[in-house]
């Protein structure tokens, strides 16, 4: 196997080595250098596939379901940090200004997010082992999804979630 080949073998084996949704994504930036993959209007369409929908409308989940705890917990601090402005200061910011723009952000950007994530992985990986089986096992295990984590954080905020839904402004 040559660089190229290996690179794209490891960065199979630690994001979606099932169905390559992400190996498709991550090909892409690779030759490309583009962080996004919409190209014109058209790639809007669903089945095109350029926005990562369940980064869109999940984007605590999904952080979650694919490690990317680090960047869940900066989200968080964020998060935390402008509701704060908003009651203390009493901002008056739009909800869908507040909400929306880490759901913009990472519905456009989150295959980016995680193909630079998996990368940084990968070479922790590559640098604290030296044996190519060990390599690829640590890979595997470092990559992946972890659904534990993400239904239970999901079952946690649906409550939330169907109180926001639910509430009626005055």
């Amino acid at each position: 196997m040559g660089l190229m080949e290996d690179e794209e073998f490891e960065l199979n084996l630690y994001g979606d080595h099932k169905n390559n949704y992400y190996g498709k994504k991550w090909k892409f930036f690779e030759a490309t250098g583009k962080k996004t993959s919409i190209m014109s209007v058209r790639d809007f369409l669903p089945w095109n596939y350029p926005v990562n929908y369940a980064a869109f409308f999940f984007v605590e989940i999904w952080l979650l379901y694919r490690k990317m705890y680090l960047y869940f917990l900066i989200y968080l601090v964020i998060d935390i940090a402008m509701k704060i402005m908003v009651s203390v200061f009493n901002f008056n910011v739009n909800i869908f200004l507040e909400l929306g723009v880490p759901h913009v952000f990472l519905g456009f950007y989150g295959n980016w997010l995680y193909y630079i994530h998996a990368k940084k992985k990968i070479a922790k990986i590559k640098i604290k082992y030296q044996d190519p089986k060990t390599q690829i096992d640590e890979i595997t295990k470092a990559g992946g999804t972890n659904w534990v984590i993400a239904v239970g954080v999901g079952v946690f905020l649906l409550p939330f979630l169907i109180r926001i839904l639910m509430h009626k402004p005055q």
